[in-house]
């Protein structure tokens, strides 16, 4: 899976005095092989438009197929809050132990 845009990137997004950043995880399909092709985009902003008129690289695993698409033409967008983690945060504990999730 891969992906190029402004604010978007394989790492970590640093968190704003403010608050924590917003994930938005978009579900592409394949233009060869129909397969699922996923995408994690990080962002200051929760609505999808600011994500949806954003270019987007993408790259099925199935099939090795590469092209570009905006966020608009996604299958479906979800948008959480990505809470960034303290380090003696002891609320993490629980939601590696899944009861919010867990972290791999």
């Amino acid at each position: 899976m891969g992906l190029e845009a402004p604010g978007s990137y394989a790492g970590c997004m640093k968190p704003k005095k403010n608050g924590d950043p917003f994930v938005h995880v978009l579900l592409f399909e394949c233009v060869d092989c129909s397969c699922p092709v996923p995408l994690a985009v990080t962002s200051d902003a929760r609505n999808i438009e600011d994500v949806d008129v954003r270019t987007l690289k993408l790259q099925c695993d199935n099939c090795g197929w590469s092209g570009a698409s905006e966020g608009l033409g996604a299958r479906r967008h979800w948008v959480d809050v990505w809470k960034v983690w303290e380090e003696n945060d002891a609320s993490r504990e629980v939601s590696k132990r899944g009861a919010r999730g867990t972290f791999k």
